[in-house]
C-alpha cells in the first residue's frame, strides 16, 4: 500500500460515526445552544474554564464527565475540556478521585503518541482537564468501517502503541483500559494512522499496592 492510497483511505474516516467520546465535532460559539447529542441546553456552551479555555461545542460525554471543544484565550488554541460534575451522592463510585488521577498520570506523561494535558482545574462544585485536541476519529471506528485492518496498518498503528505504552512503563504507570475506543487516528506530517492514545483514567502506579 502507498502512501498515497493511505492518505485517501484515511480522509473516509474524518468523521466520526459515534459522537460519544470522539474529539472530532463541528464548534458552537452560542452559549445554551442546542446540544447536538442530547437536543437540549448546555450552559457550558460559551463559558470560560480558568479565565483562558472557551467553550465552543460539546463534542461528547467520557466514563466520567462531559467533553468540550475548547478554544484558549490569547493563544487561538484548540483544545479539549473534560468537566466532571461532584455529585455528593456518588462519593462511594470515588469518580472525583479518578478523575484526579487521571489529571496527574497525563501530566507525568511526555510522548508524542499520548494526549497531552495543557491544565487542570477544581472547585467545589466540579473539576475539569484541559488536554490535547486531537482532529481525527477513533481506531473502532477504523475497524467498524472497515471490517479489517491490513497487516502494513496494522503494524504502523501497534508500533506506536507499544511506544506509548512503553513510555507509561517507564513511568511506573499502567493503563489498565487499552482498547480501541481509547485510540485516537489522525494524520501528522504528511503521516497517516498517527496515534493518539486516550483515557488514563484507569491507570495504576506499579507501585500502588491498592
Amino acid at each position: 500500500m502507498t502512501q498515497e492510497d493511505d492518505k485517501k483511505k484515511l480522509k473516509l474516516f474524518t468523521k466520526d460515526e459515534d459522537s460519544s467520546s470522539s474529539q472530532n465535532s463541528s464548534p458552537s460559539s452560542d452559549k445554551g445552544a442546542a446540544n447536538s447529542e442530547t437536543g437540549v441546553n448546555d450552559a457550558n456552551i460559551g463559558r470560560t474554564f480558568g479565565g483562558r479555555y472557551k467553550v465552543e461545542s460539546k463534542i461528547g460525554r467520557g466514563g466520567m464527565g462531559h467533553v468540550y471543544l475548547a478554544e484558549q484565550i490569547g493563544l487561538g488554541r484548540k483544545v479539549v475540556v473534560k468537566v466532571l460534575i461532584h455529585d455528593p451522592e456518588a462519593e462511594s463510585s470515588n469518580s472525583s478521585e479518578r478523575f484526579v488521577r487521571e489529571a496527574q498520570t497525563l501530566s507525568k506523561l511526555n510522548h508524542p503518541n499520548i494526549v497531552g494535558v495543557h491544565d487542570f482545574g477544581r472547585g467545589a462544585e466540579e473539576s475539569y482537564i484541559v488536554m490535547e485536541y486531537v482532529d481525527g476519529y477513533r481506531l473502532d471506528t477504523l475497524i467498524k468501517r472497515s471490517g479489517q485492518i491490513d497487516l502494513d496498518t496494522f503494524v504502523v498503528i501497534a508500533r506506536q502503541m507499544l511506544d506509548a505504552v512503553g513510555e507509561a512503563h517507564e513511568q511506573g504507570i499502567v493503563h489498565r483500559d487499552l482498547k480501541p475506543s481509547n485510540i485516537m487516528l489522525t494524520t501528522r506530517k504528511g503521516m497517516p494512522y498517527y496515534v493518539k492514545v486516550l483515557d488514563f483514567g484507569l491507570a495504576k502506579l506499579l507501585e500502588d499496592d491498592s
